[in-house]
């Protein structure tokens, strides 16, 4: 088992126990074709957004729009942090019913990596992201989930467990920065964090979805998206 780095305690999970894991999963639709019906989209509550000043954001190209003039809304890296923040500290009021025997993936077709190098060269558009990119690599690196020595793509580890809300923000922050990620959790729920600050949920059945829809009304006071718009 991997020691706890800087706090942090994300282990990796071989592709054969993944499998087995995943099985639980039967429900989940794995090219988002919206086959399943007990889905949510979840957006950041418009006090926030007001707090802000753009209770319009979800009108946004998310993530696309920053220092992006052909946008609808365009934003500075200076909001979007603040934004991204602020969809942290809300998300994580739902600890309780997200965080339970997580396991993430990428989506099939990536690897764990944004980027297809790990020393990144980074520009002035995008320099603003290192910090939390490198954290990233190191989380996964401490996990031996990869080998920043190494720079190759290891079919046997294409799982991680999560087992607290600060790796799944470091986690998330990709995912907020269009770097897709599956989180599986309790055998009944597989969620997604987007570039457009939402949480998207799919529930293993009806009763799953009502029980899940109704706490997190309650906990997060969420605007309720269509899938389509993100």
């Amino acid at each position: 088992m991997t020691e706890p780095v800087g706090g942090f305690s994300v282990k990796k999970i071989n592709t054969a126990d993944l499998i087995k894991f995943l099985s639980n999963y039967h429900f989940y639709d794995w090219d988002l074709q919206q086959k399943n019906k007990c889905v949510m989209n979840f957006g950041m509550s418009q006090d926030i957004l007001q707090s802000h000043n753009i209770p319009e954001y979800y009108d946004s190209w998310g993530y696309e729009a920053i220092n992006n003039k052909y946008a609808p809304i365009e934003f500075s890296v200076s909001q979007w942090l603040q934004l991204e923040n602020s969809f942290f500290n809300w998300l994580s009021q739902a600890e309780s019913i997200l965080m339970h025997n997580i396991i993430v993936t990428p989506r099939l077709s990536n690897i764990w990596t944004k980027y297809s190098s790990y020393q990144q060269n980074w520009s002035k558009k995008n320099i603003w992201e290192k910090d939390d990119y490198d954290l990233y690599l190191n989380t996964l690196e401490a996990a031996k989930i990869i080998n920043l020595r190494k720079p190759q793509f290891n079919l046997d580890c294409r799982g991680a467990v999560i087992e607290n809300f600060n790796e799944l923000k470091i986690l998330g922050k990709m995912a907020t920065r269009n770097f897709d990620l599956i989180f599986f959790s309790n055998n009944n729920m597989v969620f997604r964090i987007t570039e457009y600050l939402t949480l998207q949920l799919e529930l293993k059945d009806q009763i799953t979805y009502s029980n899940v829809q109704q706490n997190l009304l309650e906990l997060l006071n969420p605007i309720e998206l269509p899938m389509s718009s993100t």
